[in-house]
């Protein structure tokens, strides 16, 4: 593993036994990833490429890593398999322990998070929302930084509450009736690239949802690391009608 670029900047709380496999996400997670990660969808490799990243820095820092803290997102999916693909890839693997958060979203979100009360007062301005597994909505490495390009478009972004996105129903209806009620009414869907259950539940109930939450416009976006970015963003011109 020494011919990897490995970041030991996360692996400090190492020293206590455990260490988060989430902080912000890198392109050194994406390149670990395409190393020993094929079948995988876009977000879950790249969680993994952290993982492997994670516990070989503590490896070659000479520190114990008994436990690693991992956002339980797809947890009934591919994500079991976790703890055996870094197995594969570095011989080891620490305890993982599943939380259901996902940190750092109420910065992501700011002030839209903060005080919803203030985007009620206004209700008129131009809205998108974004929903989606979480690592893609609040992970601007993964999302090409979708904020920001939605608010050089003119555009406020609203944010899914991340406790709703844990969840194995990927309609995340209760954000879009939450959406509609803040005065959204175009809905970015963020999936990541060879999610079996995003392709065939969301997609298949896309028909359902638009008869149910007539008021909104819903555009599935597909993110794929081999995939060009520029796509990614004439597609949501298109969804915002600037194009």
């Amino acid at each position: 593993m020494s011919k990897l670029q490995i970041d030991t900047t996360y692996v400090d709380e190492a020293r206590a036994g455990s260490v988060k496999a989430f902080a912000c996400f890198e392109q050194g997670d994406l390149e670990v990833s395409r190393m020993f990660t094929s079948d995988l969808c876009y977000a879950v490799a790249v969680l993994a490429g952290r993982t492997i990243r994670l516990v070989s820095a503590a490896m070659e820092s000479g520190k114990e890593l008994e436990r690693l803290v991992v956002p339980a997102i797809c947890q009934k999916c591919v994500l079991e398999g976790l703890a055996g693909i870094v197995k594969r890839a570095i011989g080891t693997c620490p305890e993982l322990e599943w939380v259901d958060e996902w940190p750092g979203t109420l910065e992501a979100m700011g002030a839209e998070r903060a005080d919803e009360s203030e985007e009620q007062e206004n209700a008129n301005a131009n809205k998108v929302g974004i929903i989606g597994t979480a690592p893609l909505c609040f992970e601007p490495f993964l999302n090409d930084h979708i904020a920001k390009l939605i608010g050089s478009l003119g555009y406020m972004l609203v944010y899914p509450r991340p406790e709703s996105l844990f969840t194995d129903d990927v309609r995340y209806e209760e954000e879009l009736a939450r959406f509609v009620e803040l005065g959204v009414r175009k809905v970015i869907y963020l999936q990541s690239f060879g999610c079996l259950k995003g392709h065939v539940h969301a997609r298949g109930a896309l028909h359902g949802l638009a008869k149910k939450f007539p008021e909104l416009h819903i555009t599935v976006l597909d993110y794929d690391a081999e995939a060009s970015s520029l796509n990614r963003e004439n597609r949501i011109r298109l969804a915002l009608g600037l194009n």
